[in-house]
């Protein structure tokens, strides 16, 4: 597979858009190339194949940058409840701040400080050094919505929806 291609691929994957899927009557479609670039040209992710590689990378790193998914679904039974947490490496040993307020409106809060998770992969992004790590939280939550909110430095904050899900 050409790099072109892979990244097309791996463009679609970010996005959502699948492979292929099996029909009513039990035949595979596999999502062709051509079908890819039309989704992802009505999408406005690109217009060309050759600018897939460039929409990936530009994706991945407002993903990065971002520093929380915009929201984590987990089951009431889960535990440690996992997410990723991303950070530039200079700061990884700065403890955070966080709270998590529960759809009841009462807050746990505590510090959480990157370097004492797992790291799980390195990026640079514009020459400086990033680390996502998976934050793992071991409170059992209540069902429902709930709001986790962190304070990295330079004041900046940010928040992501917690869904805790029934186990069935």
């Amino acid at each position: 597979m050409s790099e072109i291609r892979s990244a097309l691929h791996r463009l679609c994957e970010h996005v959502g858009i699948t492979d292929g899927y099996r029909d009513v009557w039990g035949r595979d479609h596999r999502t062709t190339d051509e079908t890819r670039l039309a989704l992802l040209k009505a999408m406005s992710v690109i217009d060309e194949v050759a600018d897939a590689e460039a929409a990936l990378r530009a994706r991945e790193e407002r993903e990065w940058r971002s520093r929380l998914p915009p929201v984590v679904v987990r089951g009431e039974q889960t535990l440690p409840l996992r997410w990723h947490v991303c950070i530039e490496e200079s700061a990884a040993y700065q403890s955070l701040p966080w709270t998590i307020t529960l759809e009841s409106g009462e807050a746990l809060s505590g510090e959480i400080r990157p370097a004492d998770f797992e790291g799980v992969t390195r990026r640079a992004i514009d020459g400086a050094g990033w680390v996502k790590v998976a934050f793992q939280l071991r409170h059992r939550l209540p069902t429902g919505y709930h709001r986790f909110h962190v304070r990295f430095p330079g004041a900046v904050e940010r928040s992501m929806t917690l869904i805790v899900v029934p186990s069935r």
